[in-house]
């Protein structure tokens, strides 16, 4: 893409990253701040005219939907969560881009409340969401849905709910039915992986992946059973040259993954509960990138379900890299504590410095790769 279709995306970029300079620890400051970002960011993706396949797609199949007996049929090639909501905006008879703003709003909605629930540093959250964002929000909406529906079924594994952490992705998967790739995470809560196991599960993942290629396993399993068509659509999507292109295993998203779970693993090594399914949500993005890496476009919509948690990582990461007992992040702290406080905060601002330079660096890269030229709907 030409730089200048960039500049939306650098001016974007550079306001969520400026946000991150701030002098202040007030807990109603950093709120106002966060919250006009997420505004900004629903802005940018519901007003957009462009995009990749999907967005044209979804704006014709949303035309589809005319009654409510198309809701409720399969004959839309798109799930139920989809088809309900065309419904809702036909039957108002306003324009179709407002399904992309629903399902915009939906996501946002639901990323902003696991943030908001979950992170130490909210603003530094939203940079690291930027690469799921643009990804997704940009272009995937209903994955994007769906990886936001699901994130409120976390706290669920926390506590250790696993009907209604079911129930929660179950919804997710009315927007896409991907998302029942989460459903293993529930069962990690308690298992701890330290970087050298799981760097060597890497590895082996690697390896077999080169001996058995997971494509024609998958076929072969399918006409096995007897699902023969299914099989034949199955290669015909793998065949197709727009999706069906490998992913390199050099690519800096496996880099980046794996490399957060091997400095979380050492960094938290008396991790709790929380910690610890973050911690694993990392090393199995990095597994489903290796062993899913026939075809890239089977990476990007799995690995996405478990990266996304690297946005609340991150922080805790940096935070406990200076660990002290006190929150000095977030709570007007008492004098006795100024001095410990401050010297923590110098520390923790140059390592979020570095981190938000390297994300701004690679999401320059993965834009001027990827994007495609922004415009307003209402001028196409």
């Amino acid at each position: 893409m030409g730089t200048n279709n960039m500049v939306p995306y650098i001016v974007l970029v550079l306001f969520i990253a400026l946000i991150q300079i701030r002098k202040k620890t007030n807990l109603d400051e950093v709120d106002r701040t966060y919250f006009f970002a997420l505004l900004v960011l629903f802005l940018f993706a519901a007003l957009r005219g462009n995009g990749d396949g999907d967005y044209f797609a979804y704006l014709r199949f949303s035309t589809y939907v005319t009654s409510f007996r198309h809701v409720i049929s399969p004959s839309v090639p798109v799930e139920i969560g989809f088809r309900f909501i065309s419904y809702i905006v036909n039957t108002a008879g306003i324009h179709p881009q407002y399904v992309i703003m629903i399902m915009n709003a939906i996501s946002l909605i639901c990323v902003s409340v696991f943030i908001r629930k979950y992170s130490s540093d909210r603003v530094l959250s939203l940079l690291l969401f930027l690469p799921v964002y643009f990804q997704y929000d940009m272009h995937a909406a209903r994955t994007a849905v769906a990886i936001g529906i699901s994130l409120l079924g976390f706290g669920y594994i926390i506590d250790k709910k696993l009907v209604r952490f079911v129930i929660t992705i179950l919804i997710a998967a009315t927007f896409h039915r991907t998302v029942l790739i989460l459903l293993p995470l529930y069962f990690t809560r308690t298992i701890k992986i330290r970087a050298v196991p799981g760097i060597l599960l890497l590895l082996i993942a690697i390896i077999a992946t080169e001996i058995i290629s997971v494509n024609t396993f998958a076929v072969t399993v399918l006409r096995s059973i007897g699902l023969v068509s299914m099989a034949n659509r199955f290669e015909a999507y793998i065949g197709n040259v727009n999706f069906g292109y490998a992913f390199s295993i050099l690519d800096p998203r496996l880099f980046i993954s794996t490399g957060i779970f091997i400095l979380s693993s050492y960094r938290l090594k008396n991790r709790n509960v929380t910690e610890n399914v973050l911690i694993n949500s990392a090393l199995i993005s990095s597994l489903i990138m290796v062993i899913f890496r026939d075809t890239t476009v089977f990476v990007v919509r799995l690995s996405g379900y478990y990266t996304i948690y690297t946005i609340i990582l991150i922080p805790i990461i940096l935070k406990r890299l200076y660990y002290i007992e006190h929150d000095c992040l977030n709570d007007i702290f008492s004098e006795s504590l100024r001095k410990k406080c401050a010297s923590f905060l110098v520390n923790y601002n140059l390592a979020k410095t570095t981190v938000v330079l390297f994300f701004c660096a690679y999401l320059g890269v993965y834009l001027y790769r990827f994007a495609v030229e922004y415009r307003l709907y209402f001028y196409n």
